[in-house]
């Protein structure tokens, strides 16, 4: 035995000479005298073949095997088998293994038996080829059944499975068969496994199953309609119907619900998850498979996607109505046939153009299938009913658009199917079948439309033609159709160009009578063509204004005594007619005056009343208004003159012409003739306006006013003066509001003078109620009249009693003239203590008890926030009172309306010395000119024991007067002026020490009013202190913690509310009242905001630079300048250190050598910042007046304390801000501010 023989055994198909193999053995056995069979003979023998095995050269376990197999017992042959079995665990191996068990077989067939070597060939197979499923039928087809097989046991079959991977590329098998619905050959591959069932559980082939495949029990259930599948997958299904089909298919496949049946379908309910069906019934399962079965014969595609589109894709479930259906459509055996129905059905939700299409193509299919219309019929009408108007719908835009003749020739295509499709009628709207009954034959239908495309002026009758035939209109067909092929007829003779062309132009007009359209074309080929250009224009136009055109052109040749057919006559009035709501509205809103006289002058002349003709009263132009118009040439032609150049460019006159507005002839009576108009009639006509509104407005007021009473006309000439002092500002519009009211609810008004005064306010644009703020305003207007008139009166009646004096008879006689009554002298007094000039101002509440009145009217904010008067208070009232006993007189102060009436008045009783700390002279407030004012009262009444009361109460009137005209000017101590009153612009003591002692005694909200009452010109104040050094301020050791700790003052109401803000209840409070208190006594200048006529405008926002004006630094200061007024000055800017700035502030001007001589222009930069956190990133500039005094002397006056940004801003040049800096330390030189 050499190495070829040994090679044999590696192949797939092994092949030896066992015979010559046998002859060496069967020689060895006889030399030795073995028998065989014989344990000594099965010794050697494998002593032999271990031997063979052990050679280097050529040797072989399995060859010497063979050789000996047939000498060898069956027991020593197998346990050599099983030796050999073990060895090596590569295909090579194996293969090699089961080639000696079949070379075996042919050795020796007593110990290996055929079905041995067909399972070891079937192994082979497994380990050496791809096609894996034949070898596994090969395989199970020859397992032995008994469970004790020593060749090839059950575990040596598993471990060639598991070697081979088998499992796996069998399972993946299957599952890609069904994937793809390939369940013909699905059932191939698993048909092997029904004998299994069979065998006993522990035989070989079941072991080995199990392995390859654990659940094979469930494929043996199996049992589908083989030929259904074999036509399925040899069928001529599309690859997207399959994918579709799936559903379908499912149901010949495999249980999946483990129900174990032979099928999905028959496994119920389980399969009607994969199909809905109506009530779950299985008999439209199998009626479902038998469809498609039907389907699948039919020759084309469409048959199948029928199915699908009914039967799977449907959300609906399946019922046997729907298989009828599908049944009945199939039955066509037409494969266009039912595309044509598929194409139908699918269009359902699509728009009317594709359902159109689809029921033009498959109308004609349901001829003669009655089971079709009768399943069908229903949703063929629903769908017809609904795209043919549709259709229609929009066939009616496109027309109009000429763009509708591929819409129209789908229409009448569709509608043609459906004249066809008589078997449909019965269901349809009457309406509707005798619209398609009525359509023309298509050879007609081209001859007009080929007619159209050859002249375009048949088009408005070829359309009203199709609206009716094609678009379902109503209307008669068949005459329309006679006057297109009429036309068509007329065009076909030899006409001229001119002719043709208007011709064309009069077809056009859709609206024409027919017999005037016949005569007009019959006439126009008499006509010459100069007539027929001017006609052509005009008819093509086809307008209003054409209308004017024609009328003028008819008149014209009428004129120039030219023959002229009454057909034109019929023309133009048929233009009318077709125009009679709005010809007359439209020519009296376009036209000008002149034009519009003359259109219906015009108009009158063609058609005159009588004419059996036309008649202009059918579109509107009748008698009355033709009088109406001869009217306003002849009485009226200045008033719609005016009115005209009123309207140009704003209106028409649309509404003088059409007599719209009622009474109108009251406004014409005023502008024909308005030199002689009444005031009140003018300030009415002042509010002539282009708009109908106003002017029936003016016309009912003014038509009032001609018919008012006398109380009536009273009420017009009040509420006209009003007015026209509102236009002054002087009345407010509410106030007239309420003015008027009263009037039209006054006893004297007629209801139709109470009409006409309502009319009156609505066109001064006032409402009709009455609102409170108007009430307040009307009761101040008239109460201020009410004075004007009083101090004229008294102004009058002095002046009367001084010329009455030097010449009584002259001037009775000229008061006469005046007509002006003569009240002679006032009544005395019933007081006699009152002076008589003075009874105006005081008023008697008792015995020796007094009450002086002081109008605050002429005191401006910048007078009034000093001293802590009220913006809102309007008088000051004193009360004073002299007991006639012991008792010393007394005094109380109050403003109005601001103290509270309604809390009684507290007398304050006049001592023989005045106390230091002054008297309260008000419950409540202690304000600066509360304290200044009770000083003066109670100084001059202390100092006036020897006056009578007359006397004294002029003294204090006078007193108190200039007390309140010049507060400033006087010290609020000792009262006594100032030395130079001028310069000083807030209340402060004098230099006198005593004074000044005692005002600082006075209470601290008195004392820093000044501050109090500017919160910025505070945290300005308080910035510069924390400036200063430590040691400033006396008494307030840590002043910046002092000073940061002030709260914010935003939104406080007054000088009290910040003090309470100020005071609070932390342990700085009392630091903070003595900073505050030390300031009041060391600034005793005038420090404010910048009012709004102060402010130096282009200095940005209020955000970005703030403004102050120094009025006037303390008093010792501006005394020692001598100053006039009249010296050379400038404007210069100075920026000094922040720790110097209080003291600047508080003198008022620069001084030393180190301040330089200023700058022209705002520096950009320089000075320094202050850094008190709500001053960050801000800088200081000075804006000075500096004044030249002598040779080579100077004044440096701080004017103006600019806070600036720090950077990031550009100041003004002096050429846009110098002329208002100028002109407001110009102002303030002379004592006041700028726009006081």
């Amino acid at each position: 035995m050499d190495m070829a023989l040994t090679s044999r055994l590696g192949g797939s198909r092994p092949s030896l000479d066992t015979g010559t193999l046998k002859q060496a053995t069967d020689a060895y056995i006889r030399k030795r005298s073995l028998v065989p069979g014989s344990p000594e003979c099965d010794e050697k023998l494998r002593e032999l073949i271990l031997e063979h095995a052990r050679r280097e050269q050529g040797g072989s376990l399995r060859v010497g095997f063979l050789a000996c197999i047939h000498a060898m017992s069956r027991d020593a042959a197998l346990n050599m088998f099983a030796s050999m079995r073990g060895e090596g665990q590569t295909s090579s191996s194996h293969v090699r293994f089961l080639n000696c068990v079949v070379l075996s077989y042919a050795a020796s067939p007593l110990h290996v038996q055929e079905r041995e070597c067909r399972v070891a060939q079937a192994l082979i197979q497994l380990l050496i080829t791809p096609n894996f499923l034949a070898a596994i039928a090969l395989l199970f087809e020859h397992l032995d059944e008994d469970p004790d097989a020593y060749l090839l046991p059950p575990e040596y079959i598993r471990t060639i499975l598991r070697f081979t991977n088998l499992k796996t590329k069998y399972q993946g098998h299957l599952n890609r068969l069904h994937q793809q619905r390939k369940l013909m050959s699905l059932h191939n591959a698993v048909s092997w496994l029904g004998p299994l069932l069979d065998q006993p559980p522990d035989s070989t082939a079941v072991q080995v199953a199990s392995e390859l495949l654990p659940h094979w029990r469930d494929w043996t259930t199996w049992k589908p309609d083989y030929l259904r599948l074999m036509r399925w997958e040899g069928g001529s299904f599309t690859e997207a119907q399959k994918q579709r089909l799936r559903p379908v298919f499912d149901l010949e496949g495999p249980d999946i619900t483990g129900a174990g049946h032979a099928s999905l379908k028959q496994s119920v309910p389980g399969c009607f998850e994969y199909v809905r069906v109506v009530n779950d019934d299985p008999a439209v399962i199998d009626r479902l498979l038998c469809v498609l079965d039907s389907a699948q014969k039919v020759h084309g595609a469409n048959a199948v996607d029928l199915v699908i589109f009914l039967c799977i894709e449907n959300p609906a479930p399946i019922d046997p109505v729907l298989l009828s259906l599908v049944e009945a459509v199939i039955a066509i055996q037409d494969d266009s046939s039912i595309h044509a129905v598929l194409v139908w059905l699918q269009s359902h939700s699509a728009g009317f153009n594709t359902r159109m299409a689809a029921l033009t193509q498959s109308l004609p299919v349901y001829d003669g299938r009655d089971a079709l219309q009768g399943l069908l019929s229903a949703y063929i009408v629903s769908d017809v009913v609904k795209a043919l108007p549709e259709a229609r719908t929009e066939y009616e835009a496109l027309l109009d658009e000429g763009v509708a003749h591929n819409l129209g020739m789908r229409i009448y295509r569709f509608s043609k199917a459906l004249f066809a499709a008589k078997w449909l009628h019965p269901s349809l709207p009457p309406d509707m079948v005798r619209s398609v009954e009525r359509l023309p034959p298509e050879e007609t239908l081209e001859e007009i439309l080929d007619a159209l495309d050859a002249s375009k002026s048949f088009e408005p009758q070829v359309n009203d033609y199709l609206r009716v035939v094609i678009g379902g209109q109503p209307g008669d067909a068949d005459a329309m159709l006679r006057a297109i092929q009429k036309r068509i007829q007329f065009h076909r003779r030899g006409v001229r160009p001119d002719q043709a062309n208007l011709a064309d132009a009069i077809n056009k007009v859709p609206y024409l009578d027919a017999r005037v359209r016949d005569d007009c074309l019959q006439q126009l080929l008499a006509e010459k063509d100069s007539l027929l250009r001017e006609l052509l224009p005009i008819v093509r136009a086809e307008s209003n204004i054409s209308c004017v055109d024609f009328a003028s052109l008819l008149v014209r040749r009428n004129q120039l005594g030219c023959i002229t057919h009454q057909c034109w006559y019929m023309l133009l009035f048929c233009f009318l007619v077709h125009r009679q709501r709005e010809i007359l509205s439209w020519s009296a809103d376009e036209l000008s005056t002149t034009h519009f006289f003359q259109w219906v002058h015009d108009l009158g002349v063609l058609f005159p009343d009588g004419d059996g003709r036309a008649s202009l009263a059918d579109i509107g132009f009748t008698a009355p208004r033709y009088q109406w118009w001869h009217l306003l040439v002849s009485k009226y032609g200045n008033a719609h003159a005016r009115l005209e150049a009123l309207y140009k460019g704003h209106g028409s006159l649309k509404w003088l012409w059409l007599q719209e507005v009622p009474e109108v002839t009251a406004l014409l009576d005023v502008l024909q003739r308005q030199h002689a108009a009444s005031p009140q009639q003018n300030f009415i006509i002042s509010h002539l306006q282009p708009s109908i509104y106003a002017i029936s407005l003016i016309c009912a007021s003014l038509s009032s006013l001609n018919r008012a009473g006398s109380s009536g006309l009273v009420a017009f000439e009040s509420l006209c003066s009003k007015g026209q002092q509102s236009s002054r500002a002087a009345w407010q519009r509410q106030a007239i509001q309420v003015l008027g009211y009263c009037w039209r609810q006054s006893a004297g008004i007629s209801p139709d003078d109470r009409e006409g005064l309502r009319m009156l306010t609505l066109l001064m644009g006032l409402d009709d109620g009455l609102e409170v703020q108007g009430i307040y305003k009307a009761r101040q207007y008239l109460v201020a009249e009410y004075k004007r008139v009083l101090s004229s009166a008294r102004e009058l009646h002095d002046i009367a009693t001084q010329l009455r004096n030097h010449n009584p008879a002259k001037t009775d006689a000229f008061l006469a003239d005046l007509g002006v009554e003569d009240i002679g002298p006032p009544p005395p007094t019933l007081d006699s203590d009152i002076p008589v000039k003075l009874s105006a101002f005081v008023e008697s509440l008792g015995d020796r008890h007094w009450e002086l009145c002081f109008p605050l009217d002429s005191l401006n904010t910048q007078k009034r926030q000093p001293v802590g008067i009220d913006p809102s208070s309007r008088l000051l009232l004193v009360r004073i009172s002299m007991p006639r006993h012991a008792s010393p007189p007394n005094f109380c102060i109050h403003f109005h309306p601001n103290d509270d009436d309604a809390q009684p008045h507290l007398p304050h009783p006049v001592a023989d010395v005045i106390p230091e700390s002054a008297p309260p002279c008000s419950r409540y407030k202690k304000t600066l000119i509360n304290y200044l004012l009770s000083r003066v009262l109670h100084t001059s009444i202390s100092q006036s024991q020897f006056l009578t009361p007359s006397q004294l109460l002029s003294s204090i009137y006078s007193t108190v007067s200039s007390a309140l005209a010049s507060p400033s000017h006087i010290c609020p101590v000792c009262t006594q002026p100032h030395h130079d009153p001028l310069r000083i612009h807030r209340p402060t003591t004098c230099t006198n020490p005593s004074c000044i002692q005692t005002f600082s005694r006075a209470p601290l909200e008195t004392r820093a009013h000044h501050l109090l009452s500017d919160p910025a010109v505070l945290k300005f104040m308080l910035a510069c202190i924390l400036a200063t050094p430590d040691d400033t301020v006396p008494d307030v050791p840590d002043k910046a913690d002092v000073i940061n700790s002030f709260p914010s003052l935003s939104g406080i109401s007054g000088a009290d509310d910040a003090l309470a803000r100020i005071e609070g209840y932390d342990q700085l409070a009392v630091q903070r009242e003595k900073l505050l208190g030390w300031m009041s006594e060391s600034f005793r200048g005038c420090l404010v905001s910048a009012p709004a006529g102060s402010r130096i405008p282009a200095m940005g926002g209020r955000g970005s630079v703030g403004q102050f004006v120094l009025r006037n630094g303390r008093m010792e200061t501006e005394a020692i300048e001598e100053y006039t007024g009249d010296e050379e000055w400038a404007v210069k800017f100075f920026t000094v250190k922040a720790q110097k700035l209080w003291e600047v502030v508080c003198e008022g001007i620069l001084k030393g050598d180190d301040i330089g001589e200023g700058e022209d222009e705002i520096p950009e930069v320089g000075g320094e910042g202050l850094m008190w956190e709500r001053f960050r990133e801000k800088r200081v500039v000075l804006g000075c007046e500096v004044v030249k005094q002598g040779w080579q002397a100077r004044v440096v006056k701080v004017r103006y304390v600019f806070i600036c940004q720090n950077g990031g801003w550009t100041p003004p040049k002096m050429r846009v801000i110098g002329d208002a800096m100028r002109q407001s330390i110009e102002a303030m030189r002379r004592g006041r501010l700028a726009k006081e």
